[in-house]
């Protein structure tokens, strides 16, 4: 039965998304969120202690969606546990807005586009959703790749719309990039 609420585990081939919990603070602060290459083009700073990824786990949890309508996934490869990174969804009426990223390690590796795919299968297939949508700064050259690769299609500039620390505070482009229920079939 089609539904809005993501599920809380979601696995593709190689990669299992689940609802981080307390316990994945530590390596997810070790992975992803202290790096400051992987937040260059995020709309927050790195993370300065393991506790403040904590407190973004417990902000995300796992009552998250029902009061928020937002379910944060961590990205954890399947054959060995590790996390890379995660993955969001954002409910924003009949619409999902959806924003990623994993360590740099991880990069060039095909790791977003399995995951990415993933999840846009779920909503095509399982999810009442009729539209994706996200942003991405238009210097992020592989956001911007993996947002094509899994379906998603380039759709307006967005003159200063964000605000990137690692720039200064200045505002930035972007590109507004969707996947419609109407456009595209199932992956």
């Amino acid at each position: 039965m089609p539904s809005f609420e993501p599920p809380r585990e979601l696995l593709t081939e190689h990669f299992e998304l689940c609802i981080p919990c307390s316990e994945d603070a530590p390596a997810l602060y070790a992975a992803y969120t202290s790096n400051s290459e992987a937040a260059s083009y995020l709309q927050r700073a790195p993370h300065k202690s393991a506790e403040e990824t904590l407190r973004f786990i417990e902000n995300w949890g796992e009552d998250s969606w029902r009061v928020h309508g937002r379910r944060a996934w961590i990205i954890r490869r399947r054959s060995s546990g590790t996390i890379l990174g995660l993955f969001l969804l954002i409910r924003i009426g009949t619409a999902a807005q959806i924003h990623f990223g994993i360590s740099p390690e991880s990069w060039g590796h095909g790791v977003m586009r399995e995951v990415g795919r993933g999840v846009l299968d779920w909503i095509a297939r399982c999810s009442t959703f009729d539209r994706v949508e996200t942003y991405c700064d238009c210097e992020n050259t592989r956001a911007l790749r993996v947002l094509e690769k899994i379906g998603l299609e380039r759709q307006s500039l967005l003159p200063q719309h964000i605000v990137l620390p690692h720039f200064g505070g200045q505002r930035r482009d972007c590109w507004s990039y969707a996947w419609t229920r109407r456009d595209v079939t199932p992956l």
